[in-house]
């Protein structure tokens, strides 16, 4: 499994990115690892951290994060101009599969988008304005981020065909109305009917391929 992350601002400490990372990675299946993780333009990644060593980027804290539970965490080449993408501000997270597993995945630059994308499947992603920072996903910040989590029918169907009630809980029909949220649902589901059945990884992995084709270089 592979990640492929535009995360928009970063965690600002070493152990807030650690907190993050082991929050998204312990829910994993047993025996299952984040072989490889790419970590795209960020909003914040090159600036130098408060009360933190000099030499140290902020991009170093989530890139130290992932590789205490990947084999491989880098930044691939990006482009420096236009100027709008000095820094990005995306936020995107892209859940991959290997549709050859002796193939290693190699995403260095622009020219390994060709061969990278045709060996990866994508049944996971979310898309919208949540930051890749632990206050955004796990401390209630009042920012007020939403984002579309989209998954493939294949893994929606082994999600409500599981035991596991955390699992569970989390897919909700789309009716269904919080009201401890002044009733605005938290979690709103729904079909995308424009789309053939088992066709969103398609979907997906053509995002991700033009996600690449923007920002490598």
């Amino acid at each position: 499994m592979g990640l492929v992350i535009s995360p928009g601002y970063l965690s600002t400490q070493q152990n807030t990115a650690d907190d993050l990372v082991n929050e998204i990675t312990k829910g994993l299946i047993k025996g299952e690892k984040i072989s490889n993780c790419w970590i795209l333009g960020t909003m914040n990644g090159d600036n130098k951290p408060t009360k933190q060593s000099k030499y140290s980027k902020i991009l170093n804290f989530t890139v130290s994060a992932f590789r205490k539970v990947s084999t491989v965490t880098i930044q691939p080449n990006l482009i420096k101009s236009p100027a709008p993408f000095a820094k990005d501000h995306r936020k995107m997270f892209f859940i991959l599969l290997w549709k050859n597993k002796s193939l290693k995945p190699v995403l260095k630059g622009k020219g390994d988008i060709s061969t990278f994308i045709k060996n990866v499947v994508v049944p996971v992603a979310t898309i919208g304005s949540s930051n890749f920072s632990r206050s955004t996903y796990f401390l209630g910040n009042d920012h007020n981020e939403s984002d579309i989590l989209w998954i493939d029918d294949d893994v929606l169907n082994k999600i409500n065909n599981t035991n596991n009630q955390i699992y569970n809980d989390e897919i909700l029909p789309n009716n269904y109305l919080s009201p401890s949220n002044n009733g605005v649902p938290i979690i709103v589901s729904a079909t995308v009917n424009s789309l053939k059945k088992n066709n969103i990884s398609n979907y997906l992995r053509l995002i991700l391929e033009q996600t690449l084709k923007t920002v490598l270089s």
